[in-house]
């Protein structure tokens, strides 16, 4: 399933009615076009898939399965039609088991059916509805609703506790029992209004020059970046072309690249983990560096992520 939003995207696995893996994204960046979301959905549903099916190698997700989009952009026809071109899942829409108008856009409107759905049904009940399916009209099934309340707390009656009625009577106690107190602590007070004064003329002074130190930081930073590609030369930019130069051999995508104190670290992605570990392979032939320092293998299906490269001293 991908819920879309505006601002974030989920992909969600359901397994016998039960969300199994949830991971959710926000656009990167925001302004992106149709084709840009479309990949980028894409993407994010081939990396959980592969997550789960490493993580489940007796039922791997069948091609077959259908894929149900909802959200605010899931009424986006250049959108869903951009994702069904690169994906094997069909795009079905999603049909609840519940009467409702026909012009209603259920898709943008999952989660209030969902929790209609749910409004009958008394922790582990399990309820019968009649299936809207054309091919089979009639046919009656169970489906097993998880008692699961997902409303924000704010839209829960809120009742004090027997802890928290104690606790307000033991608070007004004591405060009617440390009222004589409050004459003297008033005078205390205002004998220390003047160095409180003094202490926030001087904090201020301090603030002002923490933020004139934090604006020089990044310059001296950035001299210290520049001095160090001044002292590498021209073979920075020879060490620069010999990676591009491998990525595309091997079709992997150089997504950031930087450099710091003589190593160069990147962020790739190739198309399959093969392509990742021929990539890693050949960068260690190349000659120019010193073995590859790459990402630890979570699971055995990894092709991209951050590399950090050494340069040979010439």
């Amino acid at each position: 399933m991908l819920n879309i939003d505006t601002t974030s995207f989920d992909v969600i696995i359901v397994v016998h009615g039960v969300a199994e893996v949830l991971r959710t994204s926000a656009w990167q960046p925001l302004d992106l076009s149709a084709e840009e979301r479309a990949e980028q959905l894409v993407s994010a549903l081939n990396l959980t898939v592969s997550f789960n099916n490493s993580h489940q190698p007796g039922s791997p997700l069948d091609p077959a399965t259908p894929l149900f989009i909802t959200g605010q952009m899931s009424e986006d026809l250049a959108l869903i039609g951009d994702i069904q071109g690169d994906i094997e899942y069909p795009i079905e829409p999603l049909t609840p088991p519940l009467e409702y108008p026909e012009h209603l856009p259920v898709s943008q409107y999952a989660v209030n059916l969902g929790l209609a759905l749910k409004e009958p049904a008394a922790p582990g009940m399990r309820i019968s509805f009649t299936r809207k399916n054309k091919e089979a009209p009639g046919n009656v099934g169970n489906i097993f609703i998880p008692d699961i309340n997902l409303l924000p707390s704010v839209y829960n009656a809120w009742r004090p506790s027997a802890r928290q009625v104690y606790a307000s009577l033991a608070i007004v106690a004591a405060i009617a029992l440390f009222f004589p107190i409050y004459g003297a602590a008033t005078e205390a007070m205002k004998e220390t209004s003047g160095v409180r004064q003094k202490y926030a003329a001087v904090n201020t002074l301090m603030q002002k020059r923490l933020a004139e130190l934090g604006k020089r930081e990044p310059l001296q930073k950035a001299i210290t970046q520049y001095d160090s590609i001044v002292d590498m030369g021209g073979g920075f930019i020879d060490d620069l072309a010999a990676i591009r130069s491998i990525a595309e051999k091997r079709d992997v995508k150089i997504q950031t690249i930087s450099q710091s104190g003589g190593a160069i670290s990147f962020n790739c992605e190739a198309p399959d983990y093969t392509g990742f570990r021929d990539f890693i392979k050949d960068l260690e032939q190349n000659g120019r560096f010193t073995a590859p320092v790459i990402p630890p293998e979570g699971y055995p299906y990894i092709k991209g992520g951050p590399i950090t490269l050494q340069p040979k001293p010439k």
